[in-house]
């Protein structure tokens, strides 16, 4: 089989981008750089549907499947689907792993479970919004214009390829970058309809707001990141319904979940009350948190509430030390006076 004719199966994305009207299957793809003196070419013999390989909200990546003879691998990956506890059909993978090659060495066993709760997939992980991407991209003419007067400034000599050229490098592509976040918000901008109504019926029983409540017992309890959004992820499989659950329910549930991680919480209910308001959630998110004026106004009002109580607290404490200075002097005095 090594030495057969090269072929592959490759997946339905792969059809769709290289030969989108026409019969795969005979057709030849290569990996080499067509400036090799040698190329190998390798035979389509079949086509697969497309897998979630990198993640469920990973961009689709066109897959190609070789034979195990052809490939030359040194490991292979095994997924078995099994309708008993996982766990307890590991002695059988082995059993018939070994029956074909004694010497194989298995290793790195793990339910799907423990590999969904160890990413950061979560089932209710919303997708990036333009906001974002016009956001990310408008930041980069400030980087390349930091970086170029930063260099300008540091050259005796106008005219060196220092100033020249390697310090504008990087304006070319922020330039484009910026290109970018500009049609992207005259997209945005052109095409976007607010419908306040629907929006929040869809919003409404969803697990949108699961990250919330993630967030809220990493930032507002301590847990760690990972084990936060493992046991909300766990909430959700058990419980299709998660957002739709009264707060009470919802509190013990989570608590019996942190418990069954090894952590013994009271949560806040008010908070995951909270957490579990869509319009809670929108109003948090104002302006992406940012120094946006309205966020910035609230911090300050919040601040001053601080600054008010803390000013009491000091004048409190300050009446006390004057009533104790006031009777020290007196008792002084008594003693003084006994004395003469």
């Amino acid at each position: 089989m090594a030495s057969a004719h090269n072929v592959v199966i490759v997946d339905e994305e792969l059809v769709k981008t290289y030969w989108p009207n026409s019969d795969p299957i005979g057709k030849r793809i290569t990996f080499n750089d067509f400036s090799d003196s040698t190329i190998t070419w390798i035979s389509v013999v079949g086509v697969v549907g497309h897998t979630m390989h990198e993640g469920l909200d990973a961009e689709k990546r066109i897959q190609v499947y070789f034979p195990v003879a052809q490939a030359g691998n040194n490991f292979m990956v095994y997924a078995v689907r099994t309708t008993a506890e996982p766990m307890a059909a590991v002695g059988t993978v082995r059993e018939a792993l070994k029956s074909v090659d004694p010497d194989v060495a298995i290793a790195n066993i793990n339910t799907m479970d423990d590999l969904v709760s160890t990413s950061s997939i979560m089932p209710q992980k919303r997708n990036a919004y333009v906001l974002e991407n016009i956001r990310g991209r408008a930041v980069a003419p400030v980087g390349a214009l930091t970086h170029a007067l930063a260099g300008v400034k540091n050259t005796p000599f106008s005219n060196s390829v220092e100033a020249g050229s390697e310090s504008l490098a990087p304006l070319w592509g922020a330039l484009a970058s910026l290109e970018s976040a500009v049609r992207l918000t005259h997209l945005l901008v052109s095409h976007v309809e607010v419908r306040p109504e629907r929006m929040q019926a869809f919003l409404d029983g969803a697990a949108t707001t699961m990250t919330a409540v993630a967030d809220l017992l990493v930032a507002g309890h301590g847990i760690a990141f990972r084990t936060a959004h493992d046991v909300v992820g766990q909430l959700v499989a058990r419980h299709a319904d998660a957002a739709s659950l009264p707060p009470a329910a919802l509190k013990e549930t989570l608590e019996a979940l942190l418990a069954e991680a090894g952590l013994e919480l009271t949560l806040d209910g008010a908070r995951l009350s909270e957490a579990l308001s869509p319009r809670a959630c929108v109003d948090a998110a104002l302006h992406g948190g940012g120094p946006a004026p309205g966020p910035v106004r609230a911090q300050l009002e919040r601040l001053r509430g601080r600054l008010s109580a803390l000013t009491d607290a000091l004048d409190a404490r300050q009446r006390q030390y004057r009533s104790a200075d006031a009777e020290l002097d007196r008792a002084v005095e008594a003693v003084q006076g006994e004395k003469a």
